[in-house]
């Protein structure tokens, strides 16, 4: 397959893919909601020829079998959008109030749309098949966790995603094992006995209590964890109390756990039960822990992070050529971060490294306000760079997938 010309074929299609983003970007629809989304790609899919079928309530799936012998790899791109009024002077700024793609995920799924178009036109010569997974409800709702569900990924062998990320555009993150974190909520519940401010002891406060719990939590840190252990552990809200003359007999607590290595989750998880369960006791009151799962850490296969570094340190001379991203070939190893440090959000990708070997970089779009903001945007030049990425690293696993399951048996 001639490199060349496969990049031609990429370049072809740039400007569709910016049309695509701005369509996708000017009617952003929130989680579990993306329903012109989906029919828009389902139209261009089933142009194309490609066959797809609707999955997890709100999402979309097509599928390119290659001419030759191979695994399937699964691409994925999220499509929903952020409960956030768009607050930029963009021309095809958000039509729909209170809602906005400010987290890059209309880029996504343009970017996939110009990825399917170019391997269905390669389709012949494709080792293996390859799903193109449109999912709903990265946001909030866990859409990861219904394409798992589905079923979806049960004859996946492999599996690659992109995000976008404030940073000079070109740049790659591209790290190895745990890259995100779990993200779980926390809920306390302290009971004491409510009495009158002027008689405290006929009942039991559970304000004090509370700040009893509290302290005990937070030093967690300091006298249970080593230094390098990577999390947070945040408490954001709390309610209780009737009137300032009343002691309080219930406070209710709610907060969150991030954490990157599943030991330290469960760690942490069973110190603050065990705390919330047994300070309140020693006051006369009584502690209930809730705990809900979030999304996964999502891990990237250390052979695959490998084989996919390795590549680009070859190759992303040459997939810059002719782009206008002020890349400096000179210093060309420095847009390829390997290890660039904790990163404690979260990304329901996770769910997809849980049931297959993934692969999740993270693609520098500019710099610019953060994600989740009402002003934020990527530079479009960065498309054609991520489609050229995409094709090109998908080819490359497909072909050594195959080659090193050839050279095992």
């Amino acid at each position: 397959m001639d490199f060349e010309k496969l990049m031609d074929l990429v370049d072809q299609g740039q400007e569709e893919v910016i049309s695509y983003r701005r369509r996708f970007h000017e009617h952003p629809e929130l989680s579990f909601q993306e329903v012109e989304t989906r029919a828009f790609i389902q139209e261009k899919l089933q142009a194309w020829g490609i066959p797809c079928k609707r999955v997890a309530k709100t999402g979309l799936v097509g599928e390119i079998q290659g001419g030759l012998p191979g695994p399937t790899l699964a691409l994925r791109a999220d499509m929903d959008a952020l409960p956030i009024q768009e607050e930029t002077d963009l021309a095809f700024a958000s039509k729909n109030p209170g809602v906005m793609h400010a987290c890059g995920h209309d880029a996504h799924a343009a970017n996939l749309l110009g990825v399917a178009k170019v391997l269905n036109q390669i389709k012949d010569q494709l080792p293996g098949r390859v799903k193109l997974i449109f999912q709903p409800a990265e946001e909030a709702g866990g859409g990861g966790r219904e394409i798992v569900k589905s079923g979806l990924l049960d004859d996946v062998d492999l599996a690659l995603g992109f995000h976008v990320w404030v940073a000079p555009e070109g740049k790659i993150r591209i790290q190895k094992g745990y890259t995100t974190a779990y993200s779980d909520a926390i809920g306390l519940d302290i009971y004491g006995k409510a009495s009158h401010s002027s008689r405290p002891k006929e009942g039991v406060d559970a304000l004090f209590i509370s700040s009893k719990v509290l302290d005990h939590i937070y030093s967690l840190k300091d006298r249970l964890f080593n230094p390098q252990d990577q999390y947070t552990l945040s408490l954001g809200k709390i309610h209780g109390g009737q009137a300032i003359n009343i002691l309080p007999d219930h406070i209710h607590i709610d907060g969150m756990i991030r954490s990157m290595n599943p030991q330290v989750r469960q760690d942490l998880k069973e110190m603050v039960e065990k705390i919330v369960r047994e300070i309140p006791q020693l006051y006369g009151g009584r502690g209930e822990f809730t705990f809900k799962e979030g999304y996964p850490s999502v891990y990237n296969d250390p052979s695959l992070q490998k084989n996919a570094l390795d590549y680009l340190k070859n190759s992303l001379k040459n997939l810059i050529k002719d782009l206008n991203l002020g890349i400096n070939s000179m210093s060309i190893q420095d847009y390829l971060m390997d290890d660039p440090g904790t990163e404690l959000g979260a990304e329901d990708f996770g769910f997809y490294s849980q049931k297959v070997p993934s692969l999740f970089l993270w693609i520098g779009t500019g710099l610019g306000p953060q994600a989740h903001n009402n002003q934020f945007m990527i530079n479009e030049n960065c498309l054609v760079y991520m489609t050229r990425l995409m094709v090109s690293l998908s080819i490359q696993l497909l072909k050594t997938h195959e080659e090193e399951r050839d050279e095992e048996n």
